[in-house]
């Protein structure tokens, strides 16, 4: 039997992207997303907010070709900070793995360059695989998606409202081309998208007296290793810990 799901079309000129809803057994949905963004231009986190917006669990992966210190080991790009400061502004996650995912002749250019953002997904892991005899490494993504971190029991969320108006102003336009239905089903997912974009990046949550979910076990036990792996490697650049 086969995993039931469904495509999704999303516009976007800064970066390829190949999309899927899947249904899960507990009736709820799940976006995934494969990426490719060229190597040159920068990226337009309003055509990423367009597929984060789009469900409430969304799975993005890919050569997104940005660097960052949070990810990569050599030098950031512009790409990089946007997509950084893009991923904090919304609460979202970067999942990406130890080693890095592309190799050049000079070892001070491979970087990390493939990794996955997600949306209310917390345990997650990326390993990239040294299988193929090309520049870029595959890399092996695993999710747990039953375990969502819940809302948290008490919160106090403070809203600018002046930054409010002023991404609406900027991001929404007054009066979209309005030709057809389909015209109308985008203008209002448009619109939508950009109030929820707009809460996200003009609001602040902070929690009070919540108690955290622990993850399970051997979640723990894996991110405590790939830790502790990272900064040997960081500290002493030995070849086993590249791989291990």
């Amino acid at each position: 039997m086969g995993i039931a799901h469904h495509e999704v079309n999303f516009d976007s000129i800064t970066f390829e992207n190949s999309a899927i809803c899947i249904d899960l057994p507990n009736k709820k949905q799940i976006t995934v997303v494969s990426i490719y963004r060229p190597p040159h231009g920068l990226i337009d986190t309003a055509e990423l907010n367009r597929i984060f917006c789009s469900n409430s669990q969304v799975i993005s992966f890919g050569d997104f070709n940005a660097k960052h210190s949070s990810w990569n080991i050599g030098r950031s790009n512009r790409n990089g900070h946007l997509i950084y400061d893009w991923v904090n502004n919304n609460n979202f996650s970067i999942i990406d793995p130890l080693q890095p995912t592309y190799f050049s002749n000079s070892y001070a250019l491979n970087a990390t360059l493939d990794f996955a953002v997600v949306k209310n997904t917390s345990a997650a892991e990326a390993v990239a695989i040294n299988a193929l005899p090309r520049d870029h490494n595959p890399v092996w993504f695993e999710f747990l998606l039953s375990n969502v971190l819940p809302i948290p029991l008490r919160s106090l969320t403070t809203t600018n409202w002046n930054r409010f108006q002023d991404i609406i102003s900027r991001n929404i336009p007054g009066n979209p081309t309005i030709n057809s239905i389909r015209d109308i089903e985008e203008a209002i997912a448009k619109f939508e998208c950009g109030i929820n974009t707009a809460i996200n990046l003009s609001s602040k949550t902070k929690s009070i007296n919540t108690v955290h979910r622990k993850l399970p076990p051997f979640i723990t036990n894996k991110i405590t290793h790939r830790n502790n792996i990272r900064k040997r490697w960081q500290h002493t650049r030995y070849p086993p810990y590249k791989t291990a």
